[in-house]
C-alpha cells in the first residue's frame, strides 16, 4: 500500500511540476502569436489594403489574437494577461492603442520598431520556456521520490 502511494505522490508532484511550468510555456505561445501576426500586419500594411479589423478578423483564437480582439473590435477594456509581467502588459496594450491610426509609411515604420522588441521578448520565452519546464517537472518528480522514500 504504501508504494503505491509512494508511486501516486511522484506522478501527483510530477504534475504540480508541470502545472507551475505552464506559465512559461503560455508566454512563449504568446509571444510567438504575437511576432507572427506583427509580421504578417507588416505585410498586410505595406502590400494590401484591409482593415486592421478585417485582419484580425481572420486570425485563429489564441490568448493574443482573443485580447486583440476585445479590444479592437468588441471595444472592450483590456485585460491584463496574468502570466505576462506589468511592463509587458503595458507593452502589449501599448501595441494595441498604436496599431491602425496611421497612414501606411508610418504604420509600416512603427511595426518594424516594435519588431525588434517583439522578436527579443520571443527567444527570449522560448528559452525560458524550454529551460524551467524541464526544471519545473524534473524538481517535482525529485520531490515526490524524496515524498515516497521518507514514507516508506
Amino acid at each position: 500500500m504504501r508504494i503505491f502511494f509512494g508511486i501516486f505522490l511522484i506522478v501527483l508532484c510530477t504534475f504540480i511540476g508541470y502545472f507551475f511550468s505552464s506559465k512559461y510555456v503560455s508566454r512563449k505561445d504568446f509571444y510567438i502569436a504575437f511576432s507572427d501576426f506583427n509580421k504578417k500586419l507588416i505585410g498586410e500594411v505595406m502590400f494590401l489594403s484591409e482593415t486592421i479589423n478585417s485582419i484580425i478578423s481572420k486570425e485563429k483564437g489564441s490568448i493574443f489574437i482573443d485580447n486583440l480582439k476585445n479590444v479592437l473590435i468588441n471595444k472592450k477594456e483590456y485585460e491584463k494577461i496574468k502570466y505576462l509581467s506589468d511592463d509587458e502588459n503595458e507593452f502589449f496594450k501599448e501595441y494595441i492603442n498604436v496599431i491602425g491610426k496611421n497612414d501606411r509609411k508610418t504604420e509600416t515604420a512603427i511595426l518594424r520598431d516594435y519588431e525588434i522588441s517583439i522578436d527579443k521578448s520571443r527567444e527570449e520565452a522560448v528559452k525560458n520556456a524550454e529551460k524551467y519546464k524541464k526544471t519545473y517537472i524534473k524538481i517535482g518528480f525529485l520531490i515526490g521520490l524524496m515524498l515516497m522514500i521518507a514514507i516508506l
